[in-house]
């Protein structure tokens, strides 16, 4: 059975992965809340700091497990024009969406280096290949994490780590509840948004499609047909 390291995994997509997989896998989590029930085990954080991201890694490397699977799951998004959104919601989006999955890559490099196998699933997003009005650094990080997982394929290919960055359109989850009002009419119009269960199938489906293979699909965009960016 697979050993699964799962950042973010209070997230709605993180939770139904879990859900639906933790008898197929071996499932470790990060994440700020403690009640998951789904879970080998969990590593609880406040904020996620670099030092947190450390000691999480850490915490996974003394359960001498191989690290079969690395899913990267955070995200916060904020919508507005640029010279409106609060400067600390910039900060946490470029810290959520981009810093703490490059510490998390910073700190398990070591780990793939050395067993020579893996597998790194990052979920980005559509707004990271396509910017969306009032969405502006909010897709930047998006963009930027795409940047970062392809120069992190070139830098681990090496070692025989495969990796993917699943980029979703609207997703039916809580993370709208940040957004304003006007924003939420993008995933309610002509039934323009897919729900969870249909991402976390998703990355259940890379997973089988890269096994014991040398094929593995690098990007994959999923969204509702009705999606009109």
């Amino acid at each position: 059975m697979k050993n699964i390291l799962l950042i973010g995994a209070g997230s709605d997509i993180a939770i139904e992965f879990a859900e639906n997989n933790h008898n197929e896998f071996n499932i470790y989590g990060v994440s700020r809340t403690e009640k998951l029930l789904k879970l080998k085990d969990i590593f609880s954080v406040k904020d996620y700091s670099p030092t947190e991201c450390n000691e999480a890694v850490n915490w996974y490397i003394k359960k001498s497990l191989s690290l079969d699977i690395l899913i990267i799951a955070n995200g916060f998004g904020k919508s507005g024009k640029i010279g409106a959104i609060p400067l600390e919601k910039i900060e946490s989006m470029t810290n959520t969406n981009l810093l703490v999955p490059y510490y998390f890559l910073h700190h398990t490099a070591s780990i793939f280096q050395k067993q020579q196998f893996g597998h790194v699933i990052v979920l980005g997003s559509v707004a990271g290949i396509k910017y969306a009005p009032n969405f502006a650094m909010y897709s930047a990080t998006k963009f930027a994490l795409r940047a970062l997982v392809e120069a992190y394929r070139n830098e681990i290919q090496e070692f025989s780590v495969k990796t993917t960055n699943i980029q979703p359109g609207f997703i039916d989850t809580k993370f709208w509840d940040e957004f304003g009002p006007n924003d939420n009419k993008f995933k309610f119009k002509k039934n323009a948004s897919v729900n969870v269960t249909e991402v976390a199938d998703t990355i259940k489906y890379v997973i089988d499609s890269t096994n014991d293979t040398n094929h593995v699909i690098n990007e994959i965009t999923c969204r509702s047909v009705y999606q009109e960016r």
